[in-house]
């Protein structure tokens, strides 16, 4: 046999076009759940940025061992490692060197609220219901969070003062008293955080009664870490 009728070596063979497009999807799946899965087991966002970045470096080191094999794959892995890498570098760095100020205008509060309800609140004056100050857990944390009844029949969770450390997927919740201690179970969402800086407030559903007892956390969901929370008396 002549050497133009040798038969190709199976890595000289040029994927298909659906082989490759399966290859960058299955990395990009890869990717995302192994962010998620290692950034969990992390304490603070430091540490979620040291190990998210040696998963990338392990990562990349089995990618260039693939594309040796096959050099086809070298665009299709290469642009989709690069964009989730550069993606996830900029969820998880920004927020730490950057902070989110808000400056709301929140309920002000006249009275506390009567032991049986009426009084003050059905007057239309605002009252407070509960009230607490924010202390560190994994993040630092100032200032105080108060359930204020604003005499109109709703209920609003106002943060005056406040201030913690920037971060990617900050949530308010509102914990109940029958939560196991350090846990957030039966958790009530607030909504995104609007800012690591500043007065701010929240519209707690109708059939939320939330009051004494309960814990204001400031909670990073994609990483299951409390920042900082407020006990409320």
């Amino acid at each position: 046999m002549t050497q133009t009728e040798r038969s190709p070596r199976a890595s000289d063979q040029r994927p298909s076009l659906l082989f490759r497009l399966g290859a960058a999807v299955l990395l990009a799946a890869a990717m995302l759940v192994g962010i998620l899965l290692l950034g969990r087991l992390a304490t603070s966002d430091v540490m979620a940025i040291a190990i998210t970045s040696g998963f990338f470096v392990l990562l990349a080191g089995g990618l260039a061992l693939v594309v040796r094999r096959q050099r086809a794959l070298l665009v299709p892995l290469g642009v989709t490692y690069a964009v989730i890498a550069a993606g996830a570098s900029v969820v998880l760095g920004l927020p730490l060197i950057t902070d989110e100020v808000v400056d709301e205008d929140v309920v002000e509060v006249t009275a506390a609220a009567p032991p049986s309800g009426g009084g003050a609140a059905e007057s239309g004056v605002p009252s407070a219901l509960a009230t607490g100050t924010f202390e560190a857990r994994v993040h630092p944390g100032e200032g105080t969070a108060t359930l204020v009844n604003t005499g109109d029949g709703s209920t609003v969770l106002t943060l005056r003062d406040f201030a913690t450390d920037n971060g990617p997927d900050l949530f308010v919740y509102l914990v109940p008293p029958t939560a196991p201690e350090n846990s957030v179970e039966g958790f009530v969402n607030l909504g995104s955080l609007k800012g690591n800086v500043g007065d701010q407030q929240y519209v707690l559903p109708a059939d939320v009664d939330a009051g004494p007892g309960w814990r204001v956390v400031i909670w990073c969901r994609a990483f299951e870490v409390d920042f900082t929370e407020a006990s409320l008396a």
